[in-house]
């Protein structure tokens, strides 16, 4: 087979380039959101770690396949990086897992001690009230409801309040904590943005423009990186599925950053297209195909994770508003 073959042409070569760049990009603040979310809510036991195991299991594949294979220069970083992160996520998750059952059961002691020390002198007082006047079932009820009622109010006046605080603010941090639609824009929207072109920007930085020796594959050396590219892949696709199901078992997706899956999709959408658009003979196409059905098998997973995302939320909103 002649070498001219696999030669690229300048124009696959730059969209290449950015598609790399951009997913690079991706992957270089994927991270960020997720470590906010988590130190947020201080509550991890909404995430299954099982997805982030199999995560860390696929990127050490991944890394040893693509340093093996020789693939391209912004694939190579893209997996050192993953090692990065998961070591990140990893510390962060055990760390506030630990942190927040010591916590809640410092709580749960506290409000035990602190009902047990309520109780005698509530029992003390119910007897002397019983003696001078019976109560019956209905007046229990009837004051619960009240303040049941008299609660309900408390809050959707704080609510009101805070909202119409947070609209008439004009910093970011206040629009942010808006969760009304007109805030899509900032939260998810302006850092997509910047990651896009951050991206686009840094591959016309590039020295050689993200292109890839146009020498023929050896066929010597592609059944170890495959072997550990379909490791990674296989990974990849099987991560989200514990994850999926705990959200589903929960009926919530806390403790997850919808921002970290958003920009995880465009970084597996932008890795495939550097790969595919850089060459498209078939043996380049088999060579790279693990990675290629990597990134397209988490993209399916991650817009299932989307469903989750608006059918809880929108669950949990409604049992606010209840």
């Amino acid at each position: 087979m002649s070498t001219l073959e696999y030669e690229t042409s300048p124009i696959r070569s730059r969209f290449s380039s950015i598609a790399g760049s951009i997913a690079l990009a991706c992957w270089l603040v994927l991270i960020i959101p997720q470590l906010i979310e988590m130190f947020r809510v201080r509550d991890v036991e909404g995430i299954s770690p099982l997805f982030l195991l199999s995560w860390a299991i696929g990127d050490i594949a991944n890394v040893t396949g693509a340093l093996w294979a020789g693939l391209l220069p912004e694939v190579i970083i893209t997996a050192l990086w993953f090692l990065f992160a998961d070591i990140a996520t990893l510390g962060c998750y055990f760390y506030l897992l630990l942190t927040y059952r010591r916590s809640k059961k410092h709580a749960v002691d506290a409000i035990e001690a602190a009902e047990a020390g309520e109780r005698q002198p509530l029992v003390a007082d119910l007897g002397a009230d019983e003696a001078v006047e019976p109560s019956t079932d209905d007046n229990y009820v009837e004051e619960a409801q009240n303040e049941s009622l008299h609660a309900q109010q408390s809050r959707k006046s704080v609510r009101s309040k805070a909202s119409l605080r947070r609209r008439y603010s004009s910093t970011v941090d206040d629009i942010v904590m808006e969760p009304e639609r007109h805030s899509l824009f900032v939260r998810y929207g302006l850092p997509i943005l910047f990651v896009v072109c951050a991206g686009t920007v840094g591959s016309f930085c590039s020295p050689n423009g993200g292109g890839q020796s146009s020498k023929k594959p050896s066929n010597d050396s592609s059944i170890g990186p495959q072997i550990c590219g379909y490791i990674s892949a296989f990974m990849y696709l099987t991560s989200r599925i514990p994850q999926i199901i705990k959200n589903y078992q929960n009926k919530s997706c806390k403790g997850l950053s919808l921002l970290f899956f958003l920009l995880s999709t465009l970084a597996n959408l932008c890795y495939g297209l550097q790969i595919l658009i850089y060459r498209s003979d078939w043996e380049y196409i088999w060579l790279n195909s693990s990675w290629i059905l990597g990134s397209v098998g988490t993209i399916f997973e991650d817009c299932i994770i989307y469903l989750q995302f608006y059918l809880y939320n929108r669950d949990v909103d409604e049992t606010a508003v209840l």
